[in-house]
């Protein structure tokens, strides 16, 4: 095994490079390397990518450097692991410079790993394009993968973001993961649109025996290209054929999901009985009171809950929705956490009065944070609900048009 922890610190390129000209990594099995947030750039990752290369018998690589100043000639120099026993690999280039050949690089090296069980890649905010996404993409196919993690969104505003061969090549990998267990794509902010939803959603659905998922579709709102309703539809109905799935992050704010895939969200949910942690991220999309019933609904199926996270604000949503989500928290006798966010929605006080009918039954709450700016709450109902709820050991925020209630556990 191989170690390296230098985070942070002032090392700079040429004394990591003189390192990795000198040592002999060719027996090494496990190579960690972590070197985020320095002054490393690419002629450190070229002298580690020689070594890599060298190392024919790698199950394990995990590279951390992300913020330096790596370009996309070193990301390429890091993609030349030779090992065709790689089990384990876990990159992380967010926020650098590299691009499509390190998506190159790295594809042609997973093509060559057969016995991959875990895959993660962080390379938001770089400057990869939907060639090399899909080029990086196509590599991962593996029969024997359980833990998939692919991050490639945008957080800031840029024109090199990746698209739909993108997510057409991680439909067909999905296609070719039978034993796959653990999902995370991170595609909000980037050109994929309904084609890929729909094209996932159809591959995620054969996935069986998925145990957590977390799909991050996010869109801006003035974003050109993003999930329409058919797109989201059919990426929730993927949910519907995982029997084994405990926790749920579902990220879709801002696109146009409306009622029907919200139903579709409903139908699925109720099959997913073995849930314990649920997020659903739904503000500012087109879902009205139709369709937040239907999640509700299809949400107090999942009697094991005990984290929910429900974000609906800017929506159409009224106090129909808000009744039915207080009827199936009721239901969540184990519920220890929960954070429900109605802001600029239309429910009123009957939405809280029957919440706080709700959370009163549940003995097991430690912490609730419900937001109700720029609703018909009054801010009179928000402190009652408060001042009734508040007792030893629960932290409780309640936050109106102008104030925030808020309680903290006498025993903290």
């Amino acid at each position: 095994q191989l170690k390296l922890f230098g985070q942070r610190s002032e090392i700079q390129d040429a004394q990591a490079k003189h390192f990795f000209d000198q040592v002999s990594t060719n027996k090494l099995k496990v190579i960690t390397v972590q070197f985020e947030e320095t002054q490393l750039g690419d002629e450190t990752a070229k002298a580690l990518g020689l070594r890599l290369r060298a190392c024919g018998s790698l199950e394990t690589v995990k590279m951390i450097m992300y913020k330096t100043n790596v370009t996309d000639v070193g990301g390429a120099a890091l993609g030349a692991i030779s090992s065709s026993e790689l089990k384990d690999l876990d990159i992380w280039l967010q926020e650098t410079r590299v691009g499509d050949m390190t998506g190159c690089a790295f594809g042609q090296c997973l093509e060559k790993s057969k016995k991959l069980e875990r895959v993660k890649f962080n390379l938001y905010d770089t400057e990869l394009t939907d060639d090399g996404g899909a080029q990086l993409i196509s590599g991962m196919v593996s029969e024997v993968l359980v833990d998939l993690s692919i991050r490639l969104f945008v957080t800031d505003a840029r024109d090199t973001v990746v698209g739909d061969k993108t997510g057409k090549a991680m439909a067909t990998v999905l296609e070719h993961c039978p034993d796959l267990k653990y999902i995370w794509l991170g595609f909000a902010n980037t050109a994929v649109s309904d084609v890929s939803g729909e094209q996932i959603g159809v591959s995620l659905a054969k996935c069986k025996k998925l145990e957590k998922i977390h799909l991050d579709f996010n869109a801006r709102p003035k974003q050109n290209q993003k999930l329409q309703d058919s797109g989201c539809r059919k990426l929730v109905e993927a949910l519907k054929c995982q029997t084994s799935l405990l926790d749920l992050e579902l990220r879709l704010a801002g696109t146009h999901l409306g009622d029907l895939a919200a139903r579709a969200l409903g139908n699925s949910l109720g099959s997913c009985v073995l849930l314990k942690k649920v997020k659903l991220y739904l503000h500012g999309t087109k879902l009205t009171d139709s369709g937040g019933r239907d999640i509700a609904l299809g949400l107090s199926w999942c009697k094991k809950l005990d984290d929910l996270y429900i974000a609906l604000s800017d929506t159409i949503v009224a106090d129909d929705t808000g009744k039915e989500f207080a009827s199936a928290i009721a239901a969540f006798s184990n519920l220890r956490t929960v954070h429900l966010d109605f802001g600029g929605t239309h429910v009123s006080d009957e939405s809280l009065t029957q919440l706080d009918a709700a959370l009163e039954l549940l003995s097991s709450l430690i912490d609730v944070i419900m937001k109700f700016d720029k609703t018909k709450v009054t801010e009179e109902k928000a402190r009652g609900v408060e001042d009734k709820l508040q007792r030893d050991g629960l932290a409780l925020k309640i936050e109106t048009q102008r104030h925030t209630h808020q309680g903290a556990p006498a025993d903290s």
